[in-house]
């Protein structure tokens, strides 16, 4: 969630969890909402910055943020599809990893290399 007080590593992984949870559920957000989420997590303004940018306040930047990431993370815990993409992806690592130990393995690793892009 946003907060001004980063905590280095601990802050950096949750802001890449959201912004990966963005990219898939950032479409069933209000408008105001994916406005707000576009500034922190793609421009990575801060609270005041978005608050000047969107005419609100900084409580308001991070009353609306909040609220956005608290929709997504919901819709997360219901479908999933972070962690079965994280899941996937690692399983195809495994298949490639596999697929290049073995004679005439490169078709599937390359087969295993498309998927794994277009995640």
């Amino acid at each position: 969630m946003p907060d001004n007080v980063k905590k280095p590593l601990l802050a950096d992984m949750q802001h890449v969890r959201i912004t990966k949870l963005y990219d898939i559920y950032g479409g069933v957000l209000s408008e105001r909402q994916r406005e707000a989420m576009e500034l922190w997590v793609n421009e990575d303004l801060s609270l005041s910055e978005i608050g000047d940018s969107l005419n609100l306040t900084r409580a308001g930047a991070h009353d609306r943020i909040t609220k956005a990431c608290a929709i997504i993370e919901d819709l997360e815990s219901k479908l999933g599809l972070l962690s079965k993409t994280e899941k996937w992806a690692q399983e195809l690592r495994t298949i490639i990893s596999l697929a290049e130990e073995t004679d005439g393995g490169e078709k599937i690793a390359g087969m295993a290399h498309k998927l794994l892009d277009e995640m």
